[in-house]
């Protein structure tokens, strides 16, 4: 139905053009928008603009050129006859994507020059990289015409479009290329923008030869050798198979390193529609390479654990049990927050003297403080199994703890000097989430999380912010693989939870009533949110249903 719905706006767009009385829109406030999701990559997409009129004014030219860039159907055809025959062919739409954020201001001078004065929120590098900019950013651009065959073009571009937040929301598409953890034990998605169309197979392989994103960085790396590019300019892919044709520098990559190889790209195109299978080859010489189990760590958990009545319970809406073991330690410790693992092995507890771990199904274990203290956020276990206690004050270390309870050296880097009000670490346990700062300084920063070829943490990278300026962030949950849920305060009595893409947008969920705390293991199925009056609350069919009273606290094993 929703298919249905776009393709019907996209005759409406494409009859307003035809006609000249109407346009796509060129300029608004960016808003939280829908979960456009185009299903198939191919240059059908569901706004068509039109060419240059004839005898059209440059005023006229350079405003088509720029909704052109609404069409990225066989490379920017449509905007590209707005160029003079020289610039026609050496455009590069793709260098990098403009996010429109509210009005335009487009001046032409009598010197066959023109500059347009623009608003931005966002961009997207060559490379599918979103980057959040600082609120009233403006981007200036400078333009050249000439007349060939009594008509005007225009003879100097910068080599990018732009598009409104809606815009962009049918256009392009997020996507995920992965590298490995230092361990080489999990693949870490970094998300990437492209348009969806029938070249984004190759972009993508490009993207992935070109690294991780700068944040990522530190902790992240790749099976393929430094130098490899696509031997042959396209990734094909016929009946369903993806040929990726490497240069010869892949061949740097070892025997025992190249299902490694393999994997990274088959993870990295599989969740394309028209991927079914990939096919690696160097030089055009096929690769006879043994495939690997996907390395992309599963969200095992999809019930949540709260801390309720003394005890620790598995709750949803259908049926409550016990983590065996928890009842007996908590009537002994006053605890106020928790963490377990998975397999429900290992637990730490937040009390009001310091944070406490205990192993279960270990004879004689006994429960040890790992740290006193009076000032923690929630503990947290990575997927190492180290475990975390982190401060609320500014200048206080972060501490971390391997599974023998040993501390291990970690340096807290950029987050020392700012005070934390919640912390939450990715699946795969490359990446955290934090809430840092105080008053209209608090944001919500995302990090990569720097260890060891051994798994031993050693210190946070440097942060992005996600997409908008959210002061008013009171919780931060990951869900899934690349998003975050967060409670935005705002005003009033009602709290608006949202999903944040890392690297993209944002959407937001219904609010909720004093809502304090917002939990997740999946963007969609498995949210829920802890009130002020200590009601737990499951998200359901677009609505919050209430599932429990009296919870302290509430956390997804491993996560």
């Amino acid at each position: 139905m929703f298919k249905h719905l776009k393709q019907f706006l996209a005759a409406v767009l494409a009859v307003s053009f035809l006609t000249g009385c109407a346009q796509i829109p060129t300029n608004g406030l960016i808003k939280t928008g829908q979960d456009l999701q185009p299903a198939l990559e191919s240059d059908f997409l569901y706004y068509s603009p039109t060419g240059p009129v004839e005898d059209a004014t440059k005023y006229e030219i350079l405003a088509g050129f720029l909704n052109a860039g609404t069409g990225p159907q066989n490379d920017y055809s449509t905007a590209r006859e707005f160029l003079s025959e020289d610039l026609r062919a050496n455009w590069k739409p793709s260098q990098r994507t403009l996010i429109q954020a509210g009005s335009r201001l487009l001046t032409v001078n009598s010197d066959n020059s023109a500059s347009a004065s623009i608003s931005v929120s966002a961009q997207i590098g060559d490379q599918g990289e979103f980057e959040s900019l600082p609120a009233n950013s403006t981007e200036y651009l400078n333009f050249k015409f000439i007349k060939e065959d009594g008509q005007w073009r225009i003879s100097s571009a910068p080599n990018l479009t732009v598009v409104i937040e809606p815009v962009f929301e049918v256009i392009f598409r997020s996507y995920s290329v992965y590298f490995y953890d230092n361990e080489f034990e999990y693949l870490v998605p970094d998300v990437r923008w492209f348009p969806s169309r029938a070249s984004t197979t190759t972009r993508l392989v490009d993207a992935l030869l070109n690294g991780p994103s700068t944040w990522l960085a530190p902790a992240v790396t790749s099976a393929i050798p430094a130098g490899t590019e696509l031997a042959v300019n396209a990734v094909t892919v016929n009946q369903g198979l993806a040929s990726v044709d490497l240069s010869a520098a892949a061949l740097k990559a070892t025997v025992g390193k190249r299902p490694y190889m393999e994997a990274q790209i088959r993870e990295t195109l599989l969740p394309l529609s028209s991927v079914y299978n990939v096919q690696v080859l160097i030089e055009q010489t096929p690769q006879d390479i043994q495939d690997i189990n996907s390395l992309v760590p599963a969200i095992r958990s999809t019930s949540p654990v709260v801390l309720v009545d003394g005890n620790l319970k598995h709750v949803d809406l259908s049926a409550s049990t016990d983590v065996i073991g928890a009842k007996p330690i908590l009537q002994q410790l006053d605890s106020t927050e928790f963490a377990l693992t998975d397999d429900e092995k290992y637990l730490l507890l937040r009390t009001s003297d310091g944070i406490y771990s205990r192993r279960f199904g270990i004879l004689g274990a006994k429960t040890d403080r790992l740290v006193a203290g009076t000032d923690f956020l929630a503990p947290a276990i990575d997927r190492q199994n180290f475990a975390w206690a982190m401060p609320s004050a500014a200048n206080s270390p972060v501490f971390v703890f391997d599974s023998l309870g040993k501390q291990v050296q970690f340096a807290s880097g950029w987050l020392h000097g700012l005070e934390r009000s919640q912390f939450s670490i990715s699946p795969e346990g490359s990446r955290a989430a934090v809430i840092a700062g105080t008053g209209a300084n608090r944001r919500l920063y995302v990090m990569s999380i720097i260890r060891d070829q051994f798994g031993k943490p050693i210190s946070f990278g440097l942060p992005v912010k996600p997409y908008g300026e959210i002061s008013s962030v009171t919780s931060v949950s990951w869900v899934g693989l690349t998003s975050l849920a967060i409670l935005d305060q705002g005003i009033g009595e009602y709290t608006t939870p949202k999903i944040l893409t890392i690297g993209g947008l944002s959407r937001a969920l219904p609010q909720v009533l004093h809502a304090k705390a917002i939990i997740g293991s999946n963007p969609v199925s498995s949210l829920f949110i802890q009130t002020d009056e200590n009601e737990f609350f499951q998200y359901r069919s677009a609505f919050w249903s209430k599932v429990s009273s009296n919870v302290l606290a509430m956390h997804f094993p491993g996560m």
